[in-house]
């Protein structure tokens, strides 16, 4: 079962990062992604720190965050320490693991309905090569980095996972782009709503992005579509892409910090499973 909420945050906001709005440069200086895109609105930039690169393009009826890590091997996937019990927020992910930034990960299961509170990771989970859940080892869908840093994303067994090297590894769906290819179909049916992706540049940058949504920020913020999720990871030159869990899970941390704004009405949701930067 994969978890998603619909409450709106109430909750009094964190102040954003200090950011400076800067005019969006001309189509041609974009990656050719082959398809007219949309174009984001206007694009804030923040400071490089050490290795990682964060901005904030608004399109209309969302915003997205969008973090760049050169190096891939920086990229690890979390899981939560309570399992069978309950999950962790992306700042403890972070804490826990003595790292810089993270997202959340991938999809869980609880008893608690929509309202869970991360407990039970779903399928495959891989850290650092280590098999760390074990519920269902047949092909399911993966995402993953190789002990080279390369990302992989699709339908995969945890034997295929270890021929192909991968060390680290969580389960959702679905892939938005494959090969510098837009491959969703339609809006992508999974309405408007938060969202977190991951991606990769054929350079190895990795890209993580969280977009803000469900009215948060005022009528006209809707939130993205899978669709909206590809043009964005096209638009920033991916080559491969996948979908995280989203809605009120849909967080973002840097150095002890929430970047985005979390829907959820407790603020940052516990979760089973994150990605985080070291």
């Amino acid at each position: 079962m994969l978890l998603g909420t619909a409450i709106h945050h109430f909750l009094p906001k964190p102040t954003p990062p200090k950011t400076i709005v800067k005019t969006l440069p001309p189509r041609e200086n974009f990656v050719d992604t082959g398809f007219e895109a949309p174009i984001p609105l206007s694009v804030s930039h923040d400071t490089d720190s050490n290795g990682i690169f964060v901005k904030t393009e608004k399109y209309p009826g969302f915003t997205a965050t969008v973090m760049e890590i050169s190096n891939p091997l920086r990229v690890q996937v979390a899981m939560t320490k309570y399992k069978g019990s309950v999950g962790e927020t992306v700042s403890q992910f972070v804490n826990d693991n003595h790292a810089v930034a993270g997202i959340n990960g991938g999809s869980f299961t609880d008893s608690n309905d929509w309202r869970g509170t991360g407990g039970f990771p779903d399928g495959i989970v891989i850290t650092n090569g280590n098999l760390m859940n074990k519920s269902g080892l047949g092909p399911q869908p993966i995402i993953g980095f190789t002990s080279r840093g390369k990302m992989i994303a699709g339908d995969y067994s945890y034997d295929q996972l270890k021929n192909m090297d991968v060390t680290q590894a969580l389960s959702f769906y679905p892939v938005l782009v494959q090969n510098g290819q837009d491959i969703v179909q339609g809006n992508g049916g999974w309405g408007y709503a938060p969202r977190t992706v991951i991606g990769q540049k054929a350079n190895g940058t990795v890209l993580l992005i969280v977009t803000n949504g469900r009215y948060e920020n005022g009528p006209g913020n809707v939130g993205a579509s899978l669709q909206d999720m590809a043009d964005v990871l096209l638009q920033n030159g991916a080559v491969i892409g996948a979908n995280l869990d989203g809605g009120s899970s849909a967080t973002m941390i840097l150095k002890g910090k929430l970047i985005n704004e979390p829907t959820d009405v407790l603020g940052e949701r516990k979760v089973a499973t994150a990605i985080i930067v070291k």
